[in-house]
């Protein structure tokens, strides 16, 4: 088995939505709760947010207005659409990816 490599299309959209945030790395973990280096993986591709970290993530660029106006759905789309190639939510906390939705499945 060769060695993973990084993810650089979740990576940049991370990094792009946390300086819209005007966050730091450590502001941000500590927001979402996550460590420092945590966030650094996201952003080098290394790995992956959990769902629930990348749902606290949208919410929180949402309430700050970091999307750019009037493209915040289709934003959020494209970020969703390329975690959820990556993330595996829990079982009871299975989202819609196919859509690139962010509404639960029922």
């Amino acid at each position: 088995m060769g060695a993973r490599q990084p993810d650089s299309a979740l990576g940049q959209a991370m990094q792009s939505l946390r300086t819209a945030l005007s966050r730091t790395r450590v502001g941000l973990a500590n927001e979402l709760g996550v460590s420092r280096q945590a966030v650094g993986a996201w952003e080098a591709g290394r790995s992956y947010p959990k769902t629930e970290h990348l749902k606290a993530l949208i919410s929180l660029a949402v309430k700050s207005q970091a999307f750019e106006a009037g493209r915040e759905t289709e934003e959020i789309r494209v970020l969703w659409k390329v975690a959820c190639q990556k993330v595996r939510p829990k079982r009871r906390e299975i989202f819609c990816c196919k859509d690139s939705s962010l509404t639960q499945a029922k």
